[in-house]
């Protein structure tokens, strides 16, 4: 009856996908389109204001992003016309990340369609919209539209289901060819140079070819003379390939400023893992959040008995989902995917905008099995009541994402161990002047040995705009900072501590005294980012020769395209105080460098030579 339905009413059922549940999403989103910005989204956005410089090009600031190795131009190009469009109002970048992940619900329709017709699901059209629909208003996919940066994330989802789709769509004619694979390559490239993630789709279209043989018919000596099928496990092998050459950077390097590593990594993850499928299928708001620095490291199964019987669990499922070859291509189309960012990548544990992808093997499994119910009646029924409950969730979640303030209350309400978590409601009380609030909350990290270089930077910070004397060189004096290995916090809290100092000045003596105990010259100096953020501190304590220093540290120590950015700022710091030759050397290196990579930032460059030859003139 419901196959019949849709294909009676299918013009009908299309227009339903395409305009309502649109608009639909867009009223339980809106209060979330708001105009404040998390986490990393400020160093990942800043660059964008170079565009104001008649000299800076469209390629210059697209190559300047550091989140990843391949340094994700892609989105970086469509964060440059969310700049041009609307520069600092940043709702408008949420709402542009709301139409990619609608468009994105789009695409997913008409692969579902395709790849139920590829499966042999006869309710192609009812599992495939509804499918689609829940994915679109999941409430767990929110944090991953409303935090602006992780539109890398749907940019890959983008071009990762298009690359899927064109694949089904050559399936599905038998007409597969060295250019129609070019078409496919092209899109995964897309995907890859928006967000690395985009190469899981790689081993999911392999997986798709091989569970799809028997219904397409083809020998298994045919299937490895297919062209589609040999380029996709010579990819395969050279991941892995890859893997096995750089497991050491992988495993040990990469692990060098976490506290903990790739093999309590990898357990951890079963519990991550288990808790994402629950958020999946039945999402509780009070276990949605952003704020999870705080999850609990699982050191052995011993630890938590709990994780071994995940991992069985995890066995099982993989064990009998064999039995059905929609299942199977839907529990390990999650597996593939959510892998990349669940293995021994030293990535933070947790973060939820990690299934947004992946999560649909779990929804099309689900919708699948409830389709094969014999009461339609009962079937519908269902689907309404859980598009009901999803609804509810994510207009509770938009609501709490409508501000910072709102945000702010409620991740510190669900997670008050968090040192997110305490450091945003710190900062709340203090927008509001409350300082004794502030210091209360902040100091519940006292007691955290591994973020503690961060919370004696943001106490004087505190202490700096209370001007109470809280902070006194014996409280410093006594505090061990031999564990504090969480430097991604203390790169934060001197960021913060430089916005402070900029507006109102800090003891400068307290500061220095600090940083000398923190051993800020030691192996803290070696974190990616830290020379530059106290150069930047120094700046604004007017200690100029620190800044020159430190600046010339981050000049040296920098590697990819912002080493040129940098090198520029120390060029500029040396002609204003007089050292000309200096200047000059370093601008031969930086242009030299430039010119190894695609003349980056040439405009650029040619003006300060322009600057050093006026000065030198």
């Amino acid at each position: 009856m419901g196959e019949f339905f849709f294909e009676k009413h299918k013009v009908k059922v299309l227009l339903f996908v395409f305009f309502l549940s649109p608009i639909y999403t867009y009223i339980l989103y809106k209060p979330a389109i708001s105009n404040f910005l998390l986490l990393d989204d400020e160093p990942n956005l800043s660059s964008l204001s170079l565009l104001d410089n008649p000299d800076v090009s469209l390629l210059d600031v697209s190559l300047t992003n550091e989140s990843g190795p391949l340094l994700r131009p892609i989105s970086v190009l469509s964060f440059i016309v969310s700049y041009n469009f609307s520069k600092d109002d940043y709702s408008y970048y949420k709402f542009f990340n709301l139409l990619i992940h609608i468009a994105n619900s789009f695409l997913l329709y008409l692969v579902l369609v395709k790849l139920c017709n590829l499966l042999d699901i006869k309710k192609a059209y009812v599992v495939s919209v509804i499918s689609s629909v829940i994915w679109m208003i999941h409430p767990l996919h929110l944090s991953g539209i409303m935090y602006v940066v992780q539109r890398m994330n749907l940019l890959s989802t983008f071009f990762m289901l298009m690359a899927l789709l064109y694949y089904l769509y050559y399936v599905e004619n038998k007409s597969f060819g060295f250019l129609k694979l070019l078409i496919v390559g092209v899109l995964v490239l897309f995907a890859v140079l928006s967000k690395e993630n985009g190469l899981v789709i790689i081993p999911v279209v392999l997986f798709l070819e091989l569970i799809s043989v028997k219904q397409r018919n083809i020998e298994w000596s045919c299937l490895l003379r297919r062209e589609g099928f040999v380029v996709l496990l010579f990819f395969v092998i050279c991941g892995g390939v890859g893997l096995v050459i750089g497991w050491d950077y992988f495993t040990i390097y990469s692990y060098k400023y976490k506290s903990f590593d790739y093999v309590q990594r990898l357990m951890t993850q079963i519990n991550v893992v288990f808790g994402y499928l629950c958020n999946v299928v039945f999402p509780l708001e009070r276990n949605l959040g952003l704020f999870f620095d705080n999850y609990t490291i699982v050191n052995n199964f011993l630890d938590d008995k709990q994780v071994l019987i995940k991992f069985l669990i995890f066995v099982l499922i993989s064990v009998l989902s064999f039995k059905n070859k929609v299942v199977l291509f839907g529990w390990f189309f999650y597996l593939i995917s959510i892998s990349m960012e669940s293995s021994v990548f030293a990535l933070e544990m947790y973060f939820e905008h990690r299934n947004y992808f992946p999560s649909i093997g779990i929804i099309f499994i689900m919708v699948y099995s409830l389709s094969n119910l014999d009461n339609r009646i009962g079937f519908y029924i269902l689907v309404i009541c859980y598009i009901f409950f999803l609804s509810l969730v994510c207009a509770t979640r938009a609501y709490a994402w409508s501000s910072l303030d709102s945000f702010t209350i409620k991740e510190y309400e669900r997670n008050p161990q968090s040192p997110r978590a305490i450091s945003y409601m710190t900062n709340y009380y203090l927008r509001r002047n409350n300082h004794d609030m502030a210091l209360k909350t902040l100091n519940s990290m006292m007691y955290h040995k591994r973020y503690l270089a961060g919370y004696i930077i943001n106490v004087v910070g505190i202490d700096c705009d209370y001007k109470k004397n809280i902070v006194k060189k014996e409280l410093i004096g006594s505090l061990d900072f031999s564990s504090s290995q969480q430097y991604m916090y203390l790169l934060t809290a001197i960021e913060s501590l430089t916005k402070l100092q900029l507006k109102k000045k800090c003891n400068k003596d307290i500061v220095n005294y600090m940083l000398n105990r923190i051993d800020i010259d030691g192996r803290a100096l070696d974190y990616r980012g830290m020379p530059l953020r106290l150069a930047e501190l120094y700046l604004s304590m007017n200690d100029i020769k620190k800044y020159m220093y430190y600046l010339e540290v981050a000049y040296e120590r920098q590697v990819g395209f912002n080493k040129i950015f940098i090198g520029l700022k120390y060029v500029q710091s040396l002609i204003i105080n007089g050292h000309t030759q200096q200047a000059r050397e370093v601008m031969l290196e930086i242009e030299s460098y430039s010119m190894s990579k695609f003349g980056i930032f040439s405009g650029l460059i040619n003006e300060f030579k322009k600057e050093l030859n006026n000065v030198e003139s």
